[in-house]
């Protein structure tokens, strides 16, 4: 006998294989093993047991362990009967076959059958024997109505002969409704008696799935610019509904991004065909949907979605079909125009836009429109890519100071000239216009408007700079039309109106300057640059300056003044009255000061050369008070760097020219002396005669200055004219004129 305990392990074998079986004894509990898989584990409390087909034993207790092959029979199969899962598509004849396995030996002669169907989805045609098991048998079927649309369908058949295989039993022929949606029938089989019910058997259910066709969907674009239309085109055979006439279908169309929603009934193409294609879809560029339009807003990056319902696909499902178009834009487009122009002068013009580029084998063109403000005259111009496939375009538009002409637009001082690019996709998908705007003058250099170009307005650019360079800076005395005129550097009119404006009037007047650098095609005034490739920036010059303390005086000393037209200076630390150096005698100036600082601008029309003297500040200020905090010349294009402050000391004789000149009623007279020497200081009239002595004795080496107060040595007050200061100090000599008006 088997005790109650004992464990056991499920394990798999296979019918007429052989196994090793293992049984190991330890004490009274055995432990079975199966292919060395423990399967059973048992305590005994007999010598002997048997279980089942297998007989296990042992002798004694010296054997630990004992081997033995079983043989394992599993018990015998019962008949199964069954109908198959299958797919059916809407008008097909379908033939379900009801198969039987495990058949053969059991002596089958007669069947019972009792098929339950949906009958909203198959209609019952037939029971087929041919070519089955039952081929030749007496076959009887009957109809039955059951619950709502299902259907009972009862079959009995009977032969003398006893099934000899395994296979279709009989068929069940049915046709499919015309359904268009997603449906199934169970096939249930309610009931399956073989002979009287022996053999038994096991049942297998089956059913019919509705599938279609799988209907696509496409559009003849997957990116649009917004404003161009879309097609959609869906091919679903199983929309052909009507055999008679054309069928439609509705897609949806939306814009997924902003929300933009049309819904679109889409006709069959022709009878039967199953081809749908829509009307062009309209869109236009827009950032938010418009209620009650029929057109699609969008801008780029927008998605659009066509969805259309196959409500039967080859699946059996109801599927959601969608084709995406992207909207794009292209690039901006950019118009660069001259900013000033004159009469008689070109206004420059420049598009860059890519989109332009259309053949990248040839130089392309692209037109602009010109109008003139006052007159609402109009010129189209024609701008050539620079070369080939980089996409700038560059053209010219000739003004002139009268009427317009065919080539030329008529232009006068105030007139704004706009010159318009159609930009007809942007980045965004839009259409923009692109404008730029000239704005004339006439002439550059005018700074007070009265239209000659004279020294005075390079006195007045002088005395604008001088107010505008204040801490803080003070009004602009150059304002609206003025300050363009009078901003004629290559920086106009982008950069400040300095000393370098005021140097290049001056030498338009005395006939050195043809046309001012703003006018070049180089200068910042015009698109730069043309052909659309990075220009390098100069570096300036750089030119060493010296602060020299002299008795009563600071003197700045620049180590190179070639090429030097115009400059700012300002020193920190120093208050007095201005002299620019001997060799600037000719150059206008203006200098302004608070109690901390001085600041000076100068300007003239020829520069001159090697070192020498810049300006003089006549103070009390001594040594290591003062200091270069500004030095910049010919509008930025030469930059000082300050020396070290030094003592100064003359290195040669000179009488420099008396300040004021003009002057009433007295003037100031400087010299310098590099040794000590006798001096004879005198004043003469221009025939001659001495009128005055002003210093007569030896005199130190330095810098020396006398007041001369107009009168003669008499003391009599003298009349207007011209005078001759004349200096001899050794063998040194020099004169000087000065005008006294009163």
């Amino acid at each position: 006998g088997v005790d109650t305990q004992f464990t056991a392990t499920d394990t798999t074998i296979q019918q007429g294989k052989s196994y090793r079986l293992k049984l190991e004894a330890i004490g009274s509990v055995y432990t079975a093993y199966i292919d060395g898989e423990q399967v059973l584990q048992l305590t005994f409390d007999h010598s002997e047991f048997a279980t089942g087909m297998v007989g296990v034993g042992y002798v004694g207790g010296s054997e630990s362990a004992y081997f033995d092959n079983i043989s394992v029979h599993p018990p015998r199969l019962n008949v199964a009967v069954s109908v198959p899962d299958t797919t059916a598509t809407y008008g097909e004849v379908v033939q379900i076959p009801v198969r039987i396995e495990n058949a053969v030996g059991k002596g089958i002669v007669s069947a019972e059958v009792f098929l339950s169907y949906d009958s909203s989805l198959l209609t019952f045609d037939q029971v087929i024997t041919g070519q089955t098991l039952t081929d030749g048998w007496t076959v009887e079927d009957n109809l039955e109505d059951g619950t709502g649309t299902a259907k009972m369908l009862k079959i009995a058949a009977a032969d003398e002969v006893e099934l000899s295989a395994d296979g279709t039993l009989l068929k069940v022929q049915f046709t499919v409704e015309d359904v268009r949606v997603p449906a199934s029938s169970s096939l249930t089989l309610m009931h399956v008696l073989l002979n009287d019910g022996n053999p038994e058997n096991v049942r297998t259910d089956g059913s019919v799935t509705l599938v279609g066709t799988d209907g696509t969907i496409v559009t003849d674009v997957v990116e649009i610019i917004p404003r161009e239309p879309i097609t959609v085109t869906v091919t679903d055979i199983d929309e052909n509904l009507d055999d008679t006439e054309t069928d439609d279908i509705s897609v949806e169309v939306e814009n997924v991004t902003n929300g933009d929603v049309l819904t679109l009934t889409v006709d069959e193409t022709e009878l039967d065909s199953g081809i749908f294609i829509s009307d062009p879809v309209a869109t236009e560029f827009g950032l938010a949907k418009i209620d009650g339009d029929v057109i699609i807003q969008a801008q780029h990056g927008d998605v659009i979605e066509f969805r259309f319902v196959d409500e039967l696909d080859g699946s059996g499902n109801d599927t959601t079909l969608v084709a995406q178009v992207t909207a794009k834009g292209l690039t901006d487009g950019a118009i660069k125009v001259t900013a000033v122009t004159q009469p008689g002068d070109q206004i420059r013009i420049r598009v860059i836009d890519p989109d332009l580029n259309l053949n990248s084998g040839a130089e392309e063109t692209v037109i602009v429109t010109a109008v003139n403000s006052r007159t609402s005259e109009s010129m189209d111009v024609t701008l050539a890519e620079k070369t080939v496939d980089n996409a700038v375009f560059f053209g010219k538009l000739p003004t002139t100071s009268g009427a317009s002409t065919a080539t030329e637009m008529g232009t006068a001082k105030g007139d704004t000239v706009t010159v318009t690019y159609d930009d007809v996709v942007t980045a965004l998908g839009d259409q923009v216009d692109r404008t730029d705007t000239a704005k004339v003058i006439d002439p550059f250099g005018d700074a007070d408007g009265n239209r000659p170009v004279q020294a005075y307005d390079a006195a007045r650019v002088l005395l604008h700079r001088l107010s505008t360079m204040l801490d803080p800076p003070g009004p602009p005395l150059l304002v609206d039309l003025d300050s363009l005129s009078a901003n004629v550097d290559t920086d106009a009119p982008y950069g400040i109106i300095d000393g370098y404006d005021a140097s290049l009037i001056l030498r338009r007047v005395v006939g050195l300057q043809p046309i001012f650098p703003v006018q070049e095609k180089e200068s910042a005034n015009h698109p730069q640059p043309e052909s659309g490739d990075a220009a390098s920036k100069s570096i300036p010059e750089e030119r060493v300056l010296s602060l020299r303390i002299g008795e009563g005086y600071v003197s700045l000393w620049v180590e190179d003044l070639s090429g030097i037209l115009s400059g700012e200076v300002v020193l920190e630390g120093v208050v007095g009255r201005m002299e620019l150096g001997e060799e600037l005698a000719d150059f206008l100036s203006a200098s302004g000061s608070d109690e901390k600082r001085t600041q000076v601008l100068f300007a003239g029309a020829e520069s001159v050369s090697g070192p020498g003297e810049l300006l003089r500040i006549y103070s009390g200020v001594g040594p290591g008070t003062v200091r270069l905090t500004r030095a910049v010349f010919n509008d930025g294009s030469v930059v000082g760097i300050a020396a070290e402050v030094a003592t100064a000391a003359p290195v040669s004789f000179v009488l420099h020219a008396n300040t004021p000149n003009p002057f009433n009623p007295e003037t100031m007279i400087r010299y310098e002396l590099p040794t000590e020497a006798e001096v004879h200081l005198e004043v003469f009239d221009v025939l001659g005669q001495r009128v005055r002595t002003l210093a007569v004795g030896v005199r130190s080496a330095g810098a020396h200055e006398v007041i001369w107060n107009g009168r003669s040595d008499e003391g009599a007050k003298v009349g207007n004219g011209v005078y001759l200061c004349r200096l001899q100090a050794g063998g040194f000599a020099q004169v000087r004129r000065m005008l006294l008006l009163k």
